[in-house]
Formats: structure tokens, sequence, C-alpha cells
């Protein structure tokens, strides 16, 4: 983007009503010869008068808080004024008079020289534009505000080659005084939270280029801190590539500046805030647990790198409304319950910012499975400066919610039994199968039970075996008891779809009775009513609930108003 200058137009009236200042038609800026081309609307002459008209043009420049006296640019004949301007940072406002015999009398005949009319606000210049100002994210690009450090970033560009200082200030910070060009020359802050790069040589824009000088803070001071959540002070100077004055009356900078270059050569300034909210959690949500893998079961966005902690209770315990604020606690930052005795589950993780998906199968911490059931959670991150997440309101209370379990139970081994044929090998007869050959059951299933037809002998766990090959063709070791008449071969929970092969060894006490054989059982899921895979969420809700159920083919489906208390 190139630069465009902020031109003002002013009319003036004489006490007369029927003499007026000439009239600026139109100013534009000649990038080639660096000019700003005045136009003016040419003036008749009067009849009966042999002078051609005269023009005088005045000029006044200035930044955003200040502006130069009006000052004379030219006088002249013709309608059109070059005035060269360069890239002198600064906008230009125009004025002009004119005379009808040969500069004698001008109309009108203000004394402009020194004076300065009250001026409208002034546009800043553009010498430092296309200002942006954002956080590193993996998110969408209308959602990467959301991140307030620690990493921020500046994008800016330069109308020349300069040498930039980037500083950052307490959100105190104000400008008491301006040069005539309207750079700060007196701030009320005399510390600087941090100083990013110090008079560090960017470049110029490029015609058609899309590429910014870009520039970062990490939301730390001078010393390495982090610094508080709050809103900062952004403070852009930049200074001439050849070190040339510029701004004379540019000789008192905010700040003892220790470089020996000239401190009047600075061309540009920009001035903005950045606001700093280190660590949030966001997008919240739980997912009720359908099956004995808690897919997806808590979903959430996090705003910064942290150590994320997930706790279940059970029988609804109450919190304090604040959270553990002791950082040497092992529950430091997180809600206080009324009875730590209904803790059930405990989840660790370390996350980067991002969006994360966590896992809970609905156990508890000796692997047992919960009963279907609502189930308080609490969720806490901590980073590495000892920093607590907020939740996504900002709001530092403690975060927590509901989830609900609500699945089919695993098989029972009387569901799925079967009368034992001679397909193996060996001297042991087998009564049942558990699940049985060729079955094609729910998933869930945690253990496979071979029962002995009644007057075997005793059978050894030592000397046996039950062995599953899963159907992606993991082999899995049952952990085996015995049971009277029964093996039991103890697995993780079965919830893959496809065929299990069982490989299986059973031998007697005696180590002279066995049965070895292969046989296989599928998983699958079993159909579910519409109206029990109903379920809705955020749980707890704040705003508004989701209503999720499966498709079912052709049909209408009707909701219908729900009353409770969210």
């Amino acid at each position: 983007t190139l630069p465009v200058f902020s031109v003002f137009f002013f009319l003036f009236f004489l006490l007369s009503s029927t003499s007026f200042a000439a009239i600026i038609q139109d100013v534009a800026y000649d990038y080639a010869s660096g000019d700003n081309v005045v136009a003016i609307y040419p003036e008749p002459v009067p009849p009966g008068s042999s002078s051609p008209v005269t023009y005088r043009v005045w000029y006044s420049s200035g930044g955003n808080y200040s502006t130069n006296a009006w000052a004379p640019l030219a006088v002249t004949m013709q309608p059109t004024v070059r005035h060269y301007i360069g890239n002198r940072l600064g906008d230009f406002r125009y004025c002009a008079q004119h005379s009808f015999d040969m500069g004698v009398n001008w109309i009108p005949d203000n004394a402009w020289a020194g004076a300065n009319p009250a001026p409208a606000s002034v546009i800043v210049s553009p010498y430092i534009h296309d200002l942006m100002r954002g956080s590193r994210t993996d998110q969408p690009d209308e959602e990467n505000q959301l991140g307030m450090g620690p990493a921020w970033f500046f994008k800016y560009q330069l109308f020349d080659d300069s040498y930039v200082h980037i500083r950052i200030y307490p959100s105190s910070t104000t400008v008491s005084a301006y040069t005539g060009y309207g750079f700060p020359n007196t701030i009320t802050s005399t510390y600087t939270v941090r100083s990013i790069i110090h008079k560090v040589p960017r470049s110029a824009e490029m015609i058609g280029s899309i590429w910014w000088n870009t520039d970062e803070w990490d939301c730390r001071d001078s010393a390495g801190n982090v610094v508080p959540n709050g809103i900062y002070v952004v403070s852009i100077d930049a200074y001439d590539k050849h070190w040339r004055a510029f701004d004379w009356s540019d000789t008192n900078p905010p700040l003892t500046d220790a470089s020996s270059m000239s401190k009047i050569g600075r061309r540009g300034w920009a001035w903005f805030t950045i606001p700093v909210d280190i660590l949030r959690i966001m997008k919240l949500y739980a997912y009720p647990i359908v099956d004995y893998v808690g897919l997806k079961s808590f979903t959430y966005r996090l705003t910064g790198a942290s150590r994320v902690k997930v706790r279940v209770y059970k029988d609804a315990p109450t919190f304090s409304s604040v959270v553990d604020s002791n950082p040497t606690s092992p529950t430091y930052g997180e809600p206080i319950p009324s009875d730590p005795s209904k803790l059930i589950k405990t989840l660790n993780f370390y996350r980067p910012a991002g969006n994360w998906e966590e896992q809970w199968d609905g156990s508890d911490e000796s692997g047992n499975f919960m009963p279907d059931g609502v189930y308080t959670f609490t969720i806490t991150a901590v980073n590495d400066y000892s920093r607590v997440a907020t939740d996504m309101y900002g709001n530092d209370r403690p975060i927590m919610g509901n989830i609900t379990i609500m699945r089919t139970a695993p098989p029972s081994n009387s569901d799925t039994g079967g009368t034992g044929l001679t397909s193996g090998s060996g001297n042991i007869v087998i009564g049942t199968y558990a699940p049985a050959r060729g079955a094609r059951i729910p998933g869930g299933v945690s253990n496979v039970t071979i029962g002995l037809a009644s007057g075997e002998l005793g059978i050894t766990a030592s000397n046996s075996y039950l062995k599953i090959q899963s159907p992606s063709g993991k082999v899995i070791n049952g952990e085996l008891a015995v049971l009277e008449q029964s093996v039991i071969g103890r697995f993780p929970t079965l919830t893959e779809e496809g065929a299990y092969t069982v490989d299986m060894k059973v031998a007697s006490l005696n180590n002279r009775n066995w049965w070895v054989e292969r046989y296989t059982f599928s998983v699958a899921k079993a159909p579910v009513p519409f109206a029990d895979d109903v379920y809705a969420y955020p749980n707890p809700a704040k705003s508004s609930v989701k209503f999720a159920y499966p498709a079912v083919g052709t049909g209408k489906i009707r909701i219908r108003n729900v009353t409770g208390d969210l």
C-alpha cells in the first residue's frame, strides 16, 4: 500500500460576501516525482481587467497531535502547483488566495504567515502503515485474536528503509507533549517494560509485495518474567536510513537512548495497545460416554502451553468458590471439594496451545467401570510460571461441569454361552464357551470363559493359556483365573468391531489331560433404541444446548421445549 496523504480544504470567507478565497480543486500525490500536485479552480478575469489572475498557495504540515504554522508555497499564474514532499512524514493541508492586480491585493487579505487556524483532526502519516497485530495460533483466521499471549506479533510496512525501535510501556502510559510533527516528546512513564528491538534495520515496502516487517513479543519483561495480565502500550519509532535530521523539534526523546545515532532522524511513529491474557480454557464440552472407550470425552481450547488436570467425582460433591491459591500445594489452581473421598479418577496431560480432545473410559483409578449416571468433573490448567487458567469469559472461579455415562452393559456368560463341540484336540471335555463359538455380540467384552463338563479333573492356570487376536491383528494375553470347573481369561475391554480369534490351552492339575483349540467370535455394536441414544450437550450449559441423535432414515424429528435449571 503506497502512502495516501490526508488533505484538508479550507474555504475562507471575507467579511464581504462577494470576495472569497481561491478554491482548491484537488490534491494528488505523484509517486514518480514525490510531489503533491495541487489543482486550483481557475478564477475568471473580472470584466475590464487586463491583468491575469495570480494565485498564492500556502501549506501546513503536521501529524496526529500537532500541526505546523502556515507557510507560503508558491505564487503563480498557473492553476496547478507542485509541492515536493518526497517521503516526509506528515499530512499536508493547502489553502489558496487569488489576486486580480498582480499581487497588490490578495483575496482574502488575511496575514497568513505565522497563523495556524484551529485545525480539524489530522490522520497520522502513513510512514508506518498497514499495521497489524495478532497471536500465533493454529486456529482459522477468524479466530486468531483469541490467543492473547505469550506470542504476540506486530506486522507493519515502512515507506522507506529505516531503523526501527519498538518498546513496551505500562498501560497507564500517555503522551504529554509532542514535537512539531506530532512525535511524542514527553511521556508519563519512566519505566519501559521491554525494548523489543533497538534501532534495527527494517525494509521499506516493496511494490506488489505481500511481505510485512514482523516483530514479536513473548509477554515477558526485560528481566525475563512474564508480565501480569493487562493492557500494554506499544510504541514503534522509525528513523531515517542515513540518520539525517528530519524534525528539528524532536530533541527530547521520552527515555534516555544509549545509541550514539542522531535522535532527530525520527521519520515515523506508531502507538497502539496490546491486551495480555496469558492462559484460558475455552470451548469446554463434555460428551456422554456411550461405550467402553471414552472417545472425545472432553474437548477444550487452551491458549497457552500448560499442565492440564481433569478430576472426576461421584455423588455430586460441592466445591469452594475459589481455587487452591497455594503454589506449593499439589492441588494448586484446583477447585476444593467438600468431600475429597468422592474423587474417582484423575487425568493428567501436558498440552501446548490449541484444541484438544481428552478421553475417559468411565473407569475409576482401579480400572473398575463406573455405573451409568451423572458425574462431576473439574478441569484446571497451570503453566510453567504458575499462572492458573481462567475460563473463556475471563473468570478465575473453578471450572467444572457434568459428564454422563449411559452405555450398554457387557454381555454375561449366560448370554453368550454355547455347547462344546469336538473341534480341538485333547482328552478334556469342554462344556461351554463364553462368548460362544461363532457368536456375534455387542462390544464391551472383557472376559473369555471356558467351562468344563462336570466330573473333569481340576485345572491348573500355570500350564493353561487364553490368547486373543483382535481384528487389527494385535495379540493379547489374558490374565488367567481358575474358578471351580471354569477357566477365565481377563482382557482389556474389547470394543473394536470385527472377528476375534481365541487360542486356548486348558491343562489339568496332573498335566495328563488337556484341550487345545482355536475358535472365533465377532464383536459389533448392538443397535440402541432411538430414544436411548439422544443426548444434549454441553453439560452444564451457559447459553445454548445442542442435541445429538442417530440418523434413522426418513421420518419426522420433533423437539419439544425442556424445562430445568441450566
